[in-house]
């Protein structure tokens, strides 16, 4: 299955797996697919489609370059820079009102993600990105934020670092104004 998502010029195209929908519940099953030319795995599935989606799903994917110069990139000044491999793993969890996200990101070794002279990324270790968040229309309550580098022992086992962690609570006050 192919198709288009015409706001945002996107190509969509399912490889295998199943969606069925059965009164208003749409159930995504192994779902293989292709958003451009970055990889994408859905599992999960999706309650009241018809007024007050409550999704609970389960995305995996590996973000590709094209895919930030097609969504964030075109609207910026300063871009946003993947070098290497990074593979993306979220449950998401809720309503548009209220969004559980836990999302798990990692960069191989020698891969980076650069915005404006800063680089998230190691050349010689791999790094694990870890975020626990509540996502509201105006706020985002962080309850967990990790960064991690993977050290390897002498018998070649990736042990966790940690280098940053963080929470908290951001809430939109006014189109140009944020409080902590």
């Amino acid at each position: 299955v192919r198709f288009a998502y015409l706001p945002k010029h996107l190509r969509v195209k399912i490889q295998n797996g199943y969606a069925l929908l059965n009164n208003d519940i749409l159930t995504l099953n192994k779902i293989n697919a292709f958003v451009g030319k970055m990889p994408v795995f859905i599992n999960g599935k999706i309650s009241d489609v018809n007024s007050n989606p409550l999704v609970d799903l389960y995305i995996n994917a590996k973000p590709t370059q094209e895919f930030f110069d097609q969504f964030y990139n075109n609207k910026t000044v300063y871009p946003l820079k993947l070098k290497g491999d990074m593979n993306c793993t979220a449950q998401v969890h809720g309503t548009q009102q209220k969004l559980n996200t836990k999302i798990d990101l990692k960069l191989n070794e020698d891969s980076s993600l650069y915005y404006m002279g800063a680089t998230i990324g190691d050349l010689v270790s791999p790094v694990n990105i870890h975020a626990d968040t509540i996502l509201t229309p105006n706020s985002v309550r962080i309850n967990n934020f990790r960064y991690d580098k993977l050290i390897s022992s002498l018998n070649n086992k990736q042990n966790p670092n940690t280098q940053v962690t963080a929470s908290g609570y951001i809430e939109k006050i006014s189109d140009t104004n944020v409080k902590f």
